[in-house]
């Protein structure tokens, strides 16, 4: 009578340990986390970038990725040379972390510059160089992609078309990615 009542108890330990286990699966979010160093690696491959033109050459180098206010950010250095005048600074840009659902994968999109810092830079040339400027960005950065769902493991690939929020955590410097349960 008593191994009878010890495994009526250890079955139901055993019942409910499962239960926990399969209600945890269920209730808790699935999240990807991103570091901004994997970020920043990926960013880093892309550098420098140069356009040359007739009488103008542009070079972006040096590049910092940041997060800020819901948004990835570069900070990175630049030097401009128009008719052998040169102008070196520093440019930040930022945009938005996208998810392309057939390909499992996150882009950085809609790349804007924020502000341009130089000490010898005109207002009037900034229009100029800010084309310049946004057209490289453009080109480069914009749909880059920062990260690619991992279908081999089992908690992506179900909830891989089922993205429920991307947001920045600036103070642990990661991009957490809240993945749908499955249906």
């Amino acid at each position: 009578m008593k191994n009878v009542t010890t495994a009526k108890i250890q079955m139901c330990l055993g019942l409910l340990i499962l239960a926990i286990m399969v209600l945890g699966s269920g209730c808790a979010a699935r999240q990807v986390k991103i570091p901004r160093a994997k970020i920043q690696e990926k960013v880093e491959t892309k550098f420098p970038l140069e356009r040359s033109v007739i009488v103008a050459k542009t070079k972006l180098y040096s590049p910092k990725v940041y997060f800020e206010d819901g948004e990835v950010g570069i900070r990175m250095k630049f030097k401009a040379t128009f008719l052998k005048k040169e102008v070196k600074g520093k440019v930040n840009v930022r945009g938005t972390v996208e998810y392309d659902a057939d390909k499992y994968r996150f882009y950085i999109a809609d790349m804007q510059i924020v502000d341009v810092e130089t000490p010898n830079l005109k207002l009037s040339s900034f229009g100029e160089l800010k084309s310049v400027v946004s057209k490289l960005v453009a080109k480069r950065l914009d749909g880059m992609v920062v990260y690619t769902l991992d279908t081999s493991k089992r908690r992506e690939r179900y909830a891989s078309k089922r993205i429920e929020s991307v947001v920045f955590d600036e103070q642990n410097d990661i991009v957490i990615i809240t993945l749908g349960k499955k249906q």
